[in-house]
């Protein structure tokens, strides 16, 4: 078969804005974008195998799935990856994981960018990245700590208003995804990450004590 005919599914609820990508090794095919963040659990597994039928209709052969792996909300990274866990051991398909900060990194055109994502409460997640090169480890900071330079990519509003080179991101493009993984992978020859694939979270979640 065509190399051209080779695909893999991408899932990613890990933002306030998901989405369910498919894609060969030169293009992005098929996108669904699920605007409403708490209704992904809802509706991701149909969407997901909406993805699947439509591969499979267009005589496409499906290489594996990817799962974006945060960091971002804890919830919707867990909703993504066990969706994908499912879904790929019901279909005998590898799993691999993406970086989600990479893929919103390559979602957008620029040599030097500052990922700045909500965590909780005043902390968020902090990534940098050079022509999509991590140039540090993904750390969690407070608002307040922030040293912003160059193009900042964030889903808060009070960093965009306020800085002239920032652009206001709910989710990943399609085209991120794509090309995070891409980055990482071979995809005529995915090697199965689901026994050991891990979530990255950074933060803990915040969890109630009763006292």
């Amino acid at each position: 078969m065509s190399r051209d005919k080779e695909v893999v599914i991408g899932i990613d609820s890990s933002c306030e804005q998901g989405l369910v990508v498919v894609f060969n090794h030169k293009a992005v095919l098929w996108t669904h974008y699920l605007q409403n963040k708490m209704q992904h659990a809802v509706h991701i597994a149909s969407i997901l195998n909406q993805a699947y039928e439509w591969s499979i209709n267009n005589q496409y052969e499906i290489k594996g799935l990817a799962t974006g792996l945060g960091p971002g909300s804890f919830v919707g990274i867990r909703v993504a990856l066990a969706t994908s866990l499912g879904f790929s051991f019901g279909k005998s398909l590898p799993l691999v994981g993406v970086c989600t900060h990479l893929a919103l990194a390559s979602s957008f055109p620029d040599s030097s960018i500052t990922v700045v994502m909500k965590a909780s409460g005043d902390l968020v997640y902090v990534s940098k990245y050079l022509h999509n090169q991590l140039l540090e480890k993904i750390t969690v900071q407070k608002i307040s700590n922030l040293d912003l330079a160059g193009l900042i990519v964030s889903d808060i509003e009070e960093i965009v208003n306020s800085n002239k080179v920032a652009i206001l991101c709910k989710g990943l493009k399609d085209i991120g995804f794509y090309s995070a993984f891409m980055k990482s992978y071979d995809m005529s020859n995915l090697k199965d990450q689901s026994v050991n694939i891990t979530p990255n979270y950074i933060k803990e979640a915040n969890v109630y004590t009763k006292t």
